[in-house]
């Protein structure tokens, strides 16, 4: 098997998955929720979830008065796209610290393989800042998204999708 019968599945609410992150965030780095600043959100709701329901989960980590700044469109680019924002948002002199989160579930209705990808349920947290004492540097960033390619993902392209389908299950 090629890993694919091992996903990372929950029941629980999206904005709690994103919860546990940024708690995990805060408190991995010693920071108070105070010193966050902005807050770039990639989150795909489920089912009744609301986007008020994310900034809820900030508030109980003790974020309320950081703006949030919602992604969308940018499929696994989140990443490279949390951190152009960023980087403008840390311009300000106001703005020393980001916080990014990002969070998904599939929902129950939806398969876990499809647009050529399987998909688990889970959220992530990192601060974004000038501060040289975090652990990483982003040294440079590349990004490519071209949505006039979505016929691949959301069509037949071919086959492709049933082609590349059929090979997972049969590695399963």
């Amino acid at each position: 098997a090629m890993g694919y019968e091992r996903y990372a599945h929950s029941d629980e609410p999206t904005p709690e998955l994103a919860r546990r992150a940024v708690h995990q965030t805060l408190e991995r780095f010693g920071r108070s929720p105070a010193t966050i600043d902005a807050v770039v959100l990639d989150a795909n709701p489920v089912g009744d979830e609301r986007a008020a329901d994310f900034v809820e989960a900030l508030a109980r980590c003790g974020i309320r008065n950081a703006p949030v700044y919602g992604l969308s469109l940018s499929h696994c680019g989140a990443v490279a796209s949390a951190m152009r924002l960023a980087r403008g948002l840390l311009r300000e002199p106001s703005t020393h610290t980001v916080l990014f989160v990002t969070a998904a579930r599939v929902p129950p209705t939806l398969p876990r393989f499809r647009n050529l990808a399987f998909s688990g349920d889970g959220a992530a947290s990192c601060l974004i800042s000038e501060d040289p004492g975090l652990e990483y540097r982003v040294a440079a960033l590349g990004q490519r998204a071209d949505l006039t390619a979505s016929e691949v993902y959301s069509g037949d392209a071919g086959g492709l999708q049933r082609e590349s389908a059929r090979m997972m299950m049969d590695a399963i």
